[in-house]
């Protein structure tokens, strides 16, 4: 939801999909396309379930062999959204049947067909006006290929959010440039815009205009004499321009002289026709033997292929030999990471055919992974079927990987959406079945209702049980022989007793599903420290990414980052608002400061009541709120109802007023410019109307949670109309404005501890502290119930709270205001996530686990970055380790860790001798994490010299150290170095 919006989940849940060929790759659209929603989805075909099957179709088990694959299909893939309705289609004839049934249908999507097929539906769809998508998984190659019709509008090409750039000035010119008031506008060329808030050329206002970008801070817009003199002010929003566009049929687009084809790795362009080629053979091939594909790493039927390959190309073409004989040898296996991969693609594909949100893919896509294919002279033996459902993979990548992935040792942080999508490829592949392998994973989060549409292992009986446990139980029903061992550790520094470098270094890999950087980074730490691969990647909305890390091969995920974003100023949210964003702070820190902290401040309070009062609380102001909060103790639900009304008033009245008062409209810096310029918006005190709804709610929502904090019966009352005329009728006190009241203008002063109207002075407190001994006096105790922010709780009033009053503060400012689904998505900080993004990075980040456990050479990985609105698909050999000199021709990398011995070196003066008669250079420093065994820059270490470092480490029982070691050269120059492993 968060990343279609409700426009387009609206066109989707009145929307029809069949799909035809439920192979694994036909499974993988389904789940994906299901997990989102859309109003039915029909399960076409005609094959039954085999053992090859069963290295890709999740949804099916070793007991359903023989059985309709459809039928086997469509209850378990009902069960991951009641909402949508799921039948199965054996009876439908697309070969040679009547195909205007077709015409019920907003996408038809065909996998594995027959070209014929594939060819005869697209005509058919084409002609209907539906979508028409095709895709094939044929060993370690895949393709899908996308005919969106003659007049395809898409509302939406990019999904970004609508840029809005502040004005600092526009020229009068024949083509007038735009300067945005920050150092980046964020526009592209063909974007277009409105302006608002533009003063001198006011006739700019309300018109829209197309962008053509000079750089990142200037932009023009076509001529602008005419327009007046540019004063001041303005903003420039970007506007979303449906654009429309057409697409040929298969048969059309085969036929093309240059086809519409893309590869997803780039370091394959020269592979494009040999592809297209390929794809035309391999069904010549089929169709001239009953259907069949090619047999298992058989040298004649590849020859054979081959052939064809060169009859329909041509005598001059230049063909890629090896990849066709590897799609040959391979065409009747099914390597799983690659179908889930586009099985993600292709139903992103889907549902912008139902949403008309993104920009379809024109018109095809390959993918292949040639990289783990073994040597094409191996002996075909390897890769004999076995009846087993490691068939499909065996066909693929030979026995021994298969029996190497049996034995591995994963061990998985995160057991979220991409955590559940690795443990199904983990189970498909058969990870950890045999030997010492094992799949350890652990994760302290629990399931939540939100979890379920995008976290395929989850279902709602499922909700509120541990995420790690349900995922493990999952996994292993898919594949029962697998050993998963689930975890609820939070892994960091705490649990270093846990997972300790033994037990690292005892690991095949380890496996990133993580949602934050700090644990990103931990675990690369523990990955580089103990040189052990590290599988990571990540989603945000329909962008991904996948990085391997290798030891003594690629750089690490620490390598290179993106720089933290920058805090918004304290001044900024709280007097200073121009985005959406500032406003929901602001409200998020209102509700903690309400319903969260200050309730809190009470119970702890009336917890330890017997100490000094000056000294129960942390600080001065936490006495007042106790004594505040008893004194305005409401006892009734109108009572509730007048506080938030009174709040109402205080918020979005008279603290804006007072602004205004302090800092009036004509103000002037000393620089002679106007004080409410760009980026502060001037605001307008919110004047309370019982007929406003935005109004009411905030009051009603505010009175509920007052109600909630303090027990009073009624707290469920949000009938809008009663609570308007209660609260109509509150005595509000009159506005009056203050002189010298301070409000921050300073974007680097920092928010304080406790961000009050009027903090306590030392005066003030005394009195405080007798008042509230006389309440203790009366017998005065209060235990209050805490409202902890929830942003998944619908009935809670949270949301509804923080979304209205953000709004109101928006109406102050005039800022756009936004509903209350995302408000829930800046407020929960939701990292928007669909299932088929984490369905195709979680593919790409198990395909390099193959190679990670081949032992593949550099140039055989791949990290990538996708972008599946665009679509776009960018894959690139990872960063080599660097070298870092250290003296002379000595160099390391960041996986390096020289080890010296303590019987070599037993003292500091030992050690410190070591690398000055080894390498020229100089220790002036030796740590053990963050403790110092040996400064030379402190005088009262020179006694230390002569001391065992073992001794100074205190680390009784040890085997080694890690040293982190500072050094200099000859000529005083710091020098990095590499850890030292300082062997006890």
């Amino acid at each position: 939801m968060y990343v279609l919006g409700k426009e387009a989940m609206t066109r989707m849940a009145t929307s029809s999909i069949l799909l035809s060929g439920v192979s694994g790759l036909g499974a993988e659209i389904a789940k994906n396309i299901v997990l989102t929603g859309v109003k039915s989805f029909t399960l076409h075909d005609t094959a039954d379930v085999t053992h090859v099957d069963l290295a890709t179709q999740f949804f099916a088990t070793e007991g359903d062999i023989g059985a309709n694959r459809a039928e086997v299909t469509a209850p378990r893939l009902a069960e991951l959204n009641p909402s949508v309705a799921v039948t199965a289609d054996t009876s439908l004839d697309l070969a040679a049947g009547d195909l205007s049934g077709l015409a019920q249908y907003n996408c038809v999507i065909l996998v594995d067909a027959p070209l014929a097929v594939q060819t005869r539906v697209s005509a058919a769809c084409h002609d209907a006006g539906v979508v028409f998508i095709a895709t094939e998984l044929r060993g370690i190659a895949s393709w899908v290929f996308v005919d969106a019709g003659e007049a395809f509008e898409v509302t939406d090409r990019d999904g970004e959010p609508c840029a809005s750039v502040m004005i600092s000035d526009i020229s009068s010119a024949e083509a007038g440039v735009v300067t945005a008031l920050e150092n980046r506008h964020g526009l592209q060329d063909g974007q277009t815009v409105v302006f608002s808030e533009v003063r001198g050329m006011e006739a700019l206002n309300g018109t829209r205009h197309v962008v053509t970008v000079r750089d990142a801070k200037t932009f023009t817009i076509g001529d602008t004499r005419e327009l007046g003199t540019y004063e001041s002010g303005g903003i420039a929003n970007e506007v979303k321009i449906p654009v429309t566009v057409s697409s040929l049929p298969l048969g059309d687009a085969l036929a093309a002289e240059h086809p519409a084809v893309s590869p997803a790795d780039y370091g394959k362009l020269d592979r494009l026709g040999s592809f297209v080629v390929g794809l035309r053979a391999l069904h010549a091939f089929a169709a001239a033997h009953d259907g069949a594909m090619p047999q298992v790493w058989h040298a004649g039927d590849a020859d054979e292929l081959v052939a064809t390959a060169r009859e329909l190309a041509g005598d001059d073409a230049e063909l890629d030999v090896d990849y066709l004989r590897a799609l040959a040898y391979t065409a009747r296996g099914a390597l799983s990471p690659l179908s889930e991969f586009m099985g993600g693609f292709v139903a992103q594909e889907g549902l912008k055919a139902l949403s008309h949100k993104f920009t379809p893919l024109n018109q095809f896509l390959f993918m292949d992974a040639t990289e783990v294919v073994p040597p094409l002279d191996a002996e075909p033996a390897r890769f004999a079927p076995a009846d087993d459902r490691y068939d499909g993979l065996r066909i693929c990548v030979g026995n021994e990987l298969v029996e190497k992935l049996g034995e591995s040792r994963l061990f998985m942080v995160g057991a979220g959406a991409i955590g559940c999508e690795m443990l199904k490829n983990f189970a498909l592949l058969g990870v950890g079945r045999s030997g010492e392998g094992a799949v350890i994973v652990t994760d302290n989060d629990v399931i939540e209702t939100s979890n379920l549409s995008r976290q395929f292992l989850f279902r709602a009986k499922d909700v509120t049980r541990p995420k790690s446990e349900v995922a493990a139980e999952a996994a292993q029903a898919i594949n029962p022989a697998m050993r998963v061992e689930a975890r609820l550790d939070r892994v960091g520094k705490e649990s270093e007793g846990t997972y300790t470098d033994e037990f690292i270094s005892s690991l095949s890999a380890c496996v990133n599903a993580l949602d934050n950087v700090e644990a990103r980074l931990y675990m690369d730490s523990r990955a580089v420290n103990n040189a052990r691969p590290l599988l990571e990647s990540g989603t945000l909305g329909t962008k991904g990414h996948v990085q391997v890390v290798v030891p003594f091969l690629t750089e690490s995920y620490a390598s290179a980052r993106d720089p933290p974003e920058k805090d918004v100023p304290f001044c900024t949210i709280k007097s200073f608002p121009y985005k959406i964003d500032h406003t929901i702070q602001f409200a998020r820190d209102k509700f903690a400061q309400l319903f969260y902290n200050w309730p809190g401040e009470v119970n702890k309070f009336f917890a330890y009541a017997d100490g000094p009062l000056e000294e129960q609380l942390a600080e001065p102001e936490a006495i007042a709120h106790v004594l505040a909060m008893i004194d305005e103790a409401p006892t009734t639900w109108a009572e509730c109802v007048a506080k938030g009304r009174l709040l109402f008033q205080q918020f979005f009245h008279d603290s804006i007023a007072q602004l205004i008062h302090s800092f009036p409209p004509e103000l002037k810096l000393k620089d002679g410019t106007p004080f409410w310029s760009l980026p502060k918006r001037l605001p307008t005190p919110v004047v309370w109307d019982p007929s406003e709804e935005m109004h009411v709610k905030f009051v009603a929502h505010a009175a509920r949670l007052w109600a909630n904090v303090w027990g009073i019966p009624g707290a469920g009352h949000t009938d809008l109309a009663a609570v308007a005329v209660v609260a109509d009728a509150v005595d509000v006190p009159a506005f009056v404005p203050k002189d010298n009241v301070k409000i921050e203008t300073d974007e680097k002063a920092a928010k304080p501890v406790n961000d009050d109207e009027a903090p306590v002075d030392e005066g003030q407190l005394a009195q405080v502290v007798e008042r509230v001994r006389a309440k203790l006096a009366d017998g005065v105790t209060l235990q209050l119930s805490v409202e902890e922010f929830e942003k998944d709780d619908e009935s809670n009033s949270h949301i509804d709270f923080i979304q209205s009053m953000a709004n109101l503060r928006a109406r102050a400012y005039a800022i756009d205001e936004i509903d209350v689904l995302e408000a829930r998505r800046i407020a929960g900080k939701i990292i928007p996530a669909i299932s088929t993004t984490t369905a195709a990075v979680s593919g790409l980040a198990t395909l390099e686990l193959l190679k990670v456990l081949m032992g593949a050479e550099l140039e055989a990985y791949r990290n990538t970055f996708l972008n599946l609105a665009i679509p776009m698909v960018a894959l690139s050999e990872p960063g080599a380790a660097p070298k870092i000199t250290f003296t002379g021709d000595v160099t390391f990398t960041l996986w390096d860790r020289w080890i010296v011995s303590a019987a070599d070196a037993p003292t500091v003066n030992d050690f410190i001798a070591h690398f000055k008669d080894n390498y020229g250079a100089t220790v002036t420093g030796i740590f053990v994490g963050a403790k110092a065994l040996y400064m030379a820059a402190m005088p009262t270490h020179k006694k230390r010299l002569k001391k065992k470092l073992k001794a100074l480490a205190k680390l009784p029982g040890a085997a080694e150290l890690d040293l982190i070691v500072s050094f200099v050269d000859d000529a005083g120059n710091e020098l990095e170095g590499p850890v030292i492993k300082y062997v006890l």
